[in-house]
C-alpha cells in the first residue's frame, strides 16, 4: 500500500512538473487565482503645497476649523476585459461634510457616504474625479483634543470586481485663550507705593 501511494506521489508531481500551465496552488485552491481586474487610488490635496498625496501623517501640513479639503480618485481597469456599470461609493471621515462632486452624484447626510456612476471602462482605461468637502466648525471639533487624524474610505464596484482605497489627514484644533486684561498685583503696588510716599510726607511735615 505505501509502495502505491508513493508511486501516485510520484506521477502526480511528474504531471505538475511537464504541464507549466497549472500550478500546484491552482490543484488545491480550485483553479487559477484571478488577478485584480479594477483600481481605485484616492489622494487627498495637502494644504499647504497644494499636491495631490495618498496621505497627510501627523508631522505634514494639517488642516484647520472650516477649511476645504479636496480629494481625487482614480479608477481604473487593469485587467483584460471592457467593464460595465462601474459605481464608487466614497465615504467622508467624522468632522468633514462633502461640498461638491461629479455630476449625478448622491449624498448621504447620515452615513456620509457619497455615490457616483463612473460608466463603463474600457481595458487600461482611466478615469479621475474631484471630490470636495469641508473640514467641520470649530465648535464641533473635540475640546479635548489639539490635533484630530480620520481616514477617508472609498471602493469601487464593477460586475463582479472591486477595490478600495484610503487617504487619511489631520486636523489642527486651534482654540483661543480666554482673553485676560492686566494683572491687578503692579496696580495694587503702586497704590500702596504712594500711601506709604504720603505717609512719610505728613511725617516729616509735622516734626
Amino acid at each position: 500500500m505505501r509502495i502505491h501511494k508513493a508511486i501516485i506521489g510520484i506521477l502526480v508531481l511528474i504531471f505538475f512538473l511537464l504541464t507549466p500551465s497549472v500550478t500546484l496552488a491552482d490543484y488545491f485552491y480550485g483553479g487559477p487565482q484571478a488577478a485584480n481586474q479594477i483600481l481605485v487610488e484616492k489622494f487627498v490635496k495637502d494644504p499647504g503645497t497644494g499636491n495631490f498625496v495618498n496621505n497627510l501623517g501627523p508631522t505634514d501640513n494639517k488642516f484647520s476649523a472650516d477649511q476645504e479639503i479636496v480629494f481625487n480618485l482614480k479608477v481604473k481597469n487593469t485587467g483584460d476585459q471592457n467593464l460595465s456599470n462601474v459605481s464608487v461609493r466614497d465615504i467622508f471621515p467624522q468632522f468633514s461634510d462633502w461640498v461638491s462632486g461629479p455630476d449625478g452624484a448622491s449624498w448621504d447626510g447620515g452615513t456620509k457616504t457619497l455615490t457616483f456612476n463612473v460608466g463603463n471602462l474600457t481595458i487600461g482605461e482611466t478615469k479621475d474625479f474631484q471630490v470636495k468637502g469641508k473640514i467641520t466648525t470649530r465648535e464641533n471639533l473635540p475640546s479635548d483634543k489639539s490635533l484630530v487624524c480620520v481616514s477617508n474610505f472609498a471602493s469601487v464596484q464593477a460586475d463582479n470586481v472591486s477595490d478600495t482605497a484610503t487617504s487619511g489627514f489631520c486636523i489642527q484644533n486651534a482654540r483661543e485663550l480666554p482673553a485676560t486684561g492686566p494683572s491687578t498685583l503692579p496696580i495694587i503696588g503702586i497704590g500702596l507705593i504712594g500711601v506709604l510716599g504720603i505717609y512719610l510726607i505728613r511725617k516729616n511735615s509735622a516734626v
